[in-house]
């Protein structure tokens, strides 16, 4: 999903930085829509307008609209589909089903983590006596069929290739050395929310039930309502503290789940607490303004810091800085010329990261270079891992190719193993990376003559 958005977005608008990242801007519009009109269906318009303010000022929303990852078109298919599925079992729209199917295929093209929405909807619908019904009917099923017909390029291309993705996002990731990490897990999602969102989810889960949040509740749908929320947060949450047992989860993994919960949060922030339950809890109303003016604060000094710097600190490294990938670009464009010129033929270009450095390179090289599309991933052609450049670009067909190597760490250049894949090796180079003439970091680089393949 995110190579189609991006192909499109740079199909109608040119190659740039900001055809690249104008698709996460337009995932999170939609995904705020679909929070707006949830939030306010259920709690009015006040609670929906601070429901926007939680997805605006919380640093991971924020920069799902910012950058371009999976995350971001998986967040406005999972904020649909639980706006859809709550329509169709609370509200009683069958027509709702389809959107449901719907943002769950696009969910599912972007990352396959949303198939724990499918999860919870089974859950639910087995616990919730009056959702039973839609076991015997067919508009669910349609929706899974809609779901799965918008899913079948991927389906293909795996059936094709070894069941590769689900292989990685599978048994892979479930075999790899134990590691317990359920600290890390609740310090992400401390990251993730602030310690006012995750007062905001223990205030949620404590609130009593029997008495609605706001005379602008339905008192029909309140129990159901809730039950949903948090079936829709506690089931994918789960599966996460199970996984976090035996491996590491990454820091963005448990974001879009919280989306169930954040009406409720939004609803809290301004409602005083007065029930016996709720008394823990009546700082909540008077933590989220500064919780919010601080992280607007330490959002914009945090672009500020990224585009500029700050006095006395000296230039920023390279991992912490955007702009001077153009200028790398440019350089490699230089060594690739240089290299072709004498050796007579183009060599491959390659970072010796999983996949950062190719991909930025390939973005960056020279548009008029007629050759130009020869970065090809890394270290699968020495027996490590390159995500999807191993299946572009096979260690077969690059038997006998002069390469450029690539990497910010001369020690990784550096290793005497890599002689082995080649007739000949070179040096380790070092090239300045510049921003308005200023140097802002290195980079280094090694040809190797003649690859052999894995010995």
């Amino acid at each position: 999903m995110v190579g189609w958005l991006i192909w499109l977005s740079t199909y109608l608008l040119g190659k740039s930085e900001l055809s690249v990242r104008l698709p996460s801007l337009f995932c999170w519009a939609a995904a705020a829509v679909f929070m707006f009109r949830w939030t306010r269906s259920l709690f009015g318009r006040d609670a929906a307008i601070r429901c926007l303010l939680l997805l605006a000022v919380l640093p991971f929303y924020f920069g799902f609209g910012f950058f371009m990852t999976p995350d971001a078109p998986l967040l406005a298919a999972w904020a649909g589909f639980l706006y859809y599925l709550h329509h169709a079992v609370i509200s009683q729209n069958r027509r709702a089903w389809l959107g449901a199917g719907l943002c769950m295929g696009i969910g599912m093209l972007s990352k396959y983590t949303i198939l724990l929405l499918g999860l919870s909807t089974a859950i639910y619908l087995l616990f919730h006596h009056r959702s039973r019904q839609w076991w015997a009917r067919k508009e669910p099923y349609v929706g899974a069929a809609l779901s799965a017909m918008i899913f079948s390029p991927v389906l293909l291309w795996n059936a094709k290739n070894g069941w590769a993705s689900f292989i990685f996002q599978g048994p892979q990731r479930w075999a790899d050395p134990p590691q317990f990490s359920l600290l890390f897990l609740i310090v992400s999602i401390l990251l993730m929310l602030t310690p006012a969102g995750v007062a905001g989810v223990a205030q949620v889960l404590f609130q009593s039930p029997a008495a609605p949040s706001t005379s602008s509740s339905q008192p029909t749908g309140e129990r159901p309502s809730r039950l949903f929320a948090l079936v829709f947060t506690l089931a994918p949450l789960s599966v996460f503290v199970i996984y976090s047992f035996q491996g590491e989860p990454k820091l963005n993994w448990t974001a879009p789940l919280w989306l169930a919960i954040f009406p409720w949060i939004a609803q809290n922030m301004a409602v005083p607490s007065s029930s016996e339950t709720q008394k823990p809890f009546s700082f909540m109303e008077r933590l989220w303004v500064p919780t919010a003016a601080a992280l607007l604060l330490i959002l914009g000094g945090g672009f500020g810091y990224i585009s500029l710097g700050l006095p006395g600190t000296g230039p920023m490294s390279t991992k912490r800085l955007f702009a001077p990938w153009k200028n790398m670009g440019e350089k490699v464009d230089v060594i690739e010329r240089k290299i072709e010129k004498e050796t007579g033929s183009q060599p491959a270009i390659f970072g010796m990261d999983n996949h950062f450095i190719s991909s930025e390179l390939t973005f960056y090289d020279d548009p008029l270079d007629l050759d130009r599309f020869q970065n090809g991933g890394g270290p699968h052609f020495f027996g490590g891992r390159s995500v999807m450049w191993e299946y572009w670009f096979p260690t077969s067909a690059q038997v006998g190719r002069t390469m450029v190597m690539i990497d910010f760490r001369r020690q990784t250049l550096s290793n005497p193993l890599l002689a082995r894949y080649f007739n000949r090796i070179s040096d380790v180079f070092q090239e300045t990376i510049e921003r308005n003439g200023e140097p802002v970091g290195y980079f280094y680089w090694r040809v190797g003559y003649g690859y052999r393949g894995h010995p």
